[in-house]
């Protein structure tokens, strides 16, 4: 999510090391969740397997540079890496991710908050879905080698979609507004955390969605809770009361 990981960058390789350490002492498995930040700006509007990384911003080439150091410690026989990639989470967890941060934060009182054009592409991953994802490849094992980065087509969806969703599930319209980004950009040079936003903005304003060649070969159905019940649960796990449910957070 935006703020615990936005200005803390450059501990990602030192962290990334020590987890490489720690998993080839225990002889264990590590199982990472990739970004689309390696794909950098202008963005592929679909991004396979094979879609090379052309990373345009700092955390795009921190990203890069974790993968290949995954890369090189599995081609030496040291640490098995199986790589699952995700655009933006929502749901399951609650807090601090564009959805609860951003969208849905005024919609209590009547307000969705769309990060950018309202009928572009973007793309999503209900954590819940990426979690059942990661423990079908980690049960396929005998299908992987050593070192895999594999693609978690998740929720590829419009903010207008999203809007729709969310309108069914709290069973009443929303009125459209926009992230205002000139004040962020305006801000910038004084918020470390605005300055790191700003500097990511094109994921808001360029259409990509992932797609995959291998996964559903290996787990069979990927995992895809439908997004009017995934909206609605993911407004439920951060406290704004549901048509259907309760509110789980206060």
């Amino acid at each position: 999510g935006p703020t615990r990981i936005y200005t803390d960058w450059g501990k990602c390789l030192p962290m990334a090391q020590n987890v490489m350490a720690a998993c080839h002492a225990n002889g264990a498995l590590h199982l990472f969740p990739g970004t689309v930040y390696n794909y950098g700006s202008p963005m592929p509007a679909v991004i396979s397997e094979n879609t090379p990384f052309h990373p345009s911003t700092q955390k795009g080439r921190i990203r890069c540079a974790m993968e290949e150091l995954f890369r090189r410690e599995a081609d030496a026989s040291r640490v098995r890496t199986i790589l699952l990639r995700a655009g933006d989470f929502f749901g399951g967890t609650g807090s601090g991710s564009w959805f609860d941060l951003i969208v849905a934060a005024k919609i209590n009182k009547g307000i969705y908050t769309a990060p950018g054009p309202v009928e572009l592409v973007h793309e999503w991953a209900y954590l819940p879905d990426f979690a059942v994802g990661f423990v079908a490849l980690a049960r396929n094992l005998d299908k992987l080698g050593f070192y895999e980065a594999l693609n978690f087509p998740g929720h590829a969806v419009t903010d207008l979609q999203i809007k729709a969703a969310a309108e069914k599930a709290i069973g009443r319209p929303l009125k459209m507004t926009s992230m205002p980004w000139w004040v962020l950009r305006a801000g910038s040079p004084f918020v470390a955390m605005w300055r790191e936003i700003v500097s990511m903005s094109y994921l808001r304003f360029e259409p990509h969605q992932l797609a995959s060649i291998r996964l559903e070969g290996i787990v069979g159905e990927i995992p895809h809770t439908p997004l009017d019940q995934a909206v609605a649960e993911a407004l439920g796990d951060i406290g704004i009361a549901t048509v259907n449910g309760v509110a789980k957070a206060a």
